[in-house]
């Protein structure tokens, strides 16, 4: 009996050491490991503070995908399958947009699934998601801004899409007659139309809670468990190894600040947004920085002359890259005033 009580307490011994060591232990893995435990992590805090006066699981997927909305644009050249870098750089393809929906869906518990379109040759021309909720998979299309709805006023689904193209032109004429949701990419609906009936099943992903790893599981644990004092650990532990990889000063400045703005950790991500600005005003970092910056006074500090101030200094200095995505923040502030 002595030597069977002598293992169990072994074994828990190692089990409970493992279990507060796991943090330290998957920053020091250099790599994959510690970027894809960096990346859930990230995920869990964001779908924890968007959903956090949420009661239903419609109100929850509804506010993780304004969010994936208002930090993904349809724009520039996403990093190859790394969800994260999209919102970090805010550059997106509609695959990108829906592979960040499901993830940080799969945080807040919710099943969802992306679904390439495919037309009559098999080639997929656009990617949306389908998101389950009260016992159907409903259409989400963050690339478009679009949550369909049928004539009862409930989410669609792409059967309903397919039996019932005006529901299409139905949605599309509403969000273009409501100015505070229109996307910055203005939405055709004879395009959109075009792809329906589909000629083709749709190329769907497994949805991602029904793979979960245990690391992953052991991560959504601790910040349960410890909240932002786990997580402001161990991303200040995991920044502090990344940003050495980092070459570029002025690079290095702007993925520090924007890491913390998704983090909603204010205190550092104001620093190193206005040291990118001192230090480097002539780096082409400067106008993500102005452009972000506009976000971050809007949402998290709720500053609106300072937002507005910072979007009017996109379309003045910086109109390329960020002057729709600005005017779109624009005409929300119009609303918000």
């Amino acid at each position: 009996m002595k030597k069977r009580n002598g293992w169990f307490l072994k074994i828990i011994t190692v089990v409970l050491t493992l279990f507060f060591l796991f943090p330290v232990i998957s920053v020091l893995f250099p790599g994959k490991f510690s970027y894809s435990i960096y990346r859930w992590a990230m995920d869990c805090v964001i779908a924890s503070h968007e959903t956090r006066l949420c009661q239903t699981q419609s109100c929850a997927a509804k506010r993780i995908f304004e969010y994936v909305v208002n930090h993904e644009f349809l724009q520039g050249t996403p990093y190859p399958c790394k969800p994260l870098e999209s919102l970090i750089y805010g550059e997106a393809y509609c695959d990108f947009q829906a592979r960040t929906l499901n993830m940080l869906l799969t945080a807040a518990g919710i099943r969802s699934r992306y679904a390439m379109l495919l037309d009559k040759n098999g080639i997929s021309p656009h990617t949306l998601n389908e998101v389950y909720l009260n016992k159907k998979w409903r259409v989400f299309d963050p690339a478009f801004n679009i949550i369909f709805k049928d004539t009862d006023g409930q989410m669609a689904t792409l059967e309903q899409l397919s039996e019932q193209p005006d529901i299409i032109t139905n949605n599309i004429r509403v969000m273009a007659k409501n100015e505070i949701d229109v996307n910055r990419r203005a939405v055709d609906a004879s395009w959109y139309r075009g792809l329906f009936p589909l000629p083709l099943e749709p190329r769907r992903s497994k949805p991602d809670i029904d793979k979960l790893n245990v690391f992953q599981r052991l991560t959504k644990l601790y910040c349960r468990l410890f909240g932002s004092a786990y997580y402001d650990f161990y991303q200040d532990a995991y920044l502090f190894f990344k940003q050495r990889e980092i070459k570029q000063d002025d690079l290095r400045l702007f993925y520090l600040a924007r890491n913390y703005h998704l983090a909603y950790r204010k205190k550092p991500a104001l620093k190193y947004y206005q040291r990118l600005l001192a230090e480097y005003p002539q780096s082409k970092y400067t106008q993500d920085a102005v452009f972000f910056l506009g976000i971050f006074y809007f949402e998290v500090e709720k500053d609106f002359p300072r937002a507005i101030a910072f979007f009017n200094r996109i379309n003045e200095k910086y109109p390329d890259k960020w002057g729709k995505a600005a005017g779109n923040y624009l005409g929300k502030l119009w609303y918000a005033k």
